[in-house]
Parts: structure tokens; sequence; C-alpha cells
């Protein structure tokens, strides 16, 4: 990428104001670099906990479908590494004991020519993280290079696909809960029971009952004291 097509696209980068012209932004910067496979991944929790990731990307959707139904977010070797690190890296390079159970995701996404790949991670101050993840088939010997080469570029896009994506992401989660649901689990965070909460909001205590379940299935929680701790961490609850 010359200089002045990478001033180019940064200029133009500055005029994005939403997630669809961020997106279209990703992949042109794409097709300048020569990337023929990315894929933004954004995981809300935790890894472990989260039941769902968001994936935005040119990624084969039978393949997306299918990595999203199976959770092989919860397995993969390249997304469980990125949980731990800031820092980028070629799936070669990942550990060997990083790589946990078997190497069914990357048998299972060779069939969609992805055999190579490089990851950018994107950390929030809490458990949520993003990557951006570039791939390639197996007979591409430049990747590397169009890696090393784009490699400043590809991070500052990296960043502002957190701020677009994972903002917008971010903001969904921190409104899905209803004003009578948020003051139910402020409740129950305070340590009042259902029956009490119920007293003191004027409610019956299977009312609350219901509230509480459906703020456990709004942030995909098992458990009350799952959904406390994440509505604390994402600032539902202050």
């Amino acid at each position: 990428m010359t200089a002045d097509v990478t001033q180019a696209l940064l200029e133009d980068l500055v005029n994005k104001r939403t997630k669809d012209q961020y997106i279209c932004f990703l992949g042109e910067v794409m097709e300048y670099v020569g990337i023929d496979k990315y894929a933004y991944a954004y995981v809300p929790f935790e890894i472990a906990e989260a039941s769902n990731i968001t994936v935005i990307g040119n990624y084969d959707q039978q393949w997306v479908r299918k990595y999203k139904k199976e959770g092989y977010h919860h397995i993969d070797p390249v997304m469980r590494y990125s949980s731990r690190t800031s820092e980028e890296f070629f799936w070669d390079d990942i550990p060997v004991e990083k790589i946990t159970h078997d190497r069914v995701v990357y048998e299972e996404s060779a069939k969609y020519g992805i055999e190579q790949g490089f990851t950018i991670p994107m950390h929030d101050a809490g458990l949520a993280f993003s990557t951006i993840n570039l791939a390639a088939d197996g007979d591409d010997g430049d990747f590397p290079g169009k890696i090393n080469r784009n490699l400043p570029v590809l991070k500052l896009v990296t960043a502002y696909a957190h701020q677009y994506l994972q903002a917008e992401k971010s903001c969904h989660l921190l409104s899905v809960l209803s004003p009578q649901e948020k003051k139910c689990l402020a409740w129950i965070a305070s340590g009042k029971t259902y029956e009490e909460t119920g007293i003191i909001m004027s409610i019956k205590e299977r009312t609350v009952k219901f509230h509480v379940k459906n703020c456990m299935e709004k942030l995909d929680c098992v458990n009350i004291k799952q959904v406390v701790a994440r509505a604390v961490r994402l600032g539902i609850l202050e």
C-alpha cells in the first residue's frame, strides 16, 4: 500500500459515521491490502460464559453459521488466545500449550479456505473483547508479507472497528433491560429477597422472579449471581 493510498484511506476513515459505512470501508481496506478473507468478531462477556458472539465480514456464511451453532468460539485456539493477549499474532505462533482440545476448528475452517491467519485483538476494560481476523488459504505465500507491510494501517482499522462495532453492541446491552427489570435487579443485588423486593416495589413476588428471569435471558446468564455480576460490570447497575 503506497503512502498516498494510505493517507487517502485514513482521511476517508474519519468521515465514517455509521456501522454500515464502516463495514463498507473495512471491505475497501482489505481489498487494497490484498486480504481475501476477513472477519470482525465481538465477544461481549468472558469467552467461557458467552453463548453467542457477533461476527461481521466476508467469511463463508455457511462456516459462520456452523461456527456459531457449534459454539466453536469456546474451543477455537485463536479466540481463546485472543481473550488472554492484547498483542497481534499469526495463528501459527500460538503457543502449543494454548491449543486446547483438538484441532477441530482448524480442520473445519480449512474446508472453507481458511488455512492461515493473523489476528489483532482489542480489549475493553472488562472481559469483553473483539478481534479482526485476517485469513487466507494455504497457497497464499505472500500472506505474511501483506500483513507485515500494512500492519500499522490494519491496527488502526482494528481500533476503529472496535470503536464503531463494539460500541453499538455495548449500547444495545445497556438498553436491553427495562426500568422495572433494572429496579428488581438492583434490589436483589443489594441483598433483598424476591419477597422483600416485591414489597418494596409494590408488585407480586412472582413478578419479581419474572423480571429477574428476563434479565438472565437478556444478559446471557444462568443464575442470579452471574446476572448481578454482569450487570455491574456492564454499568447497568451502579
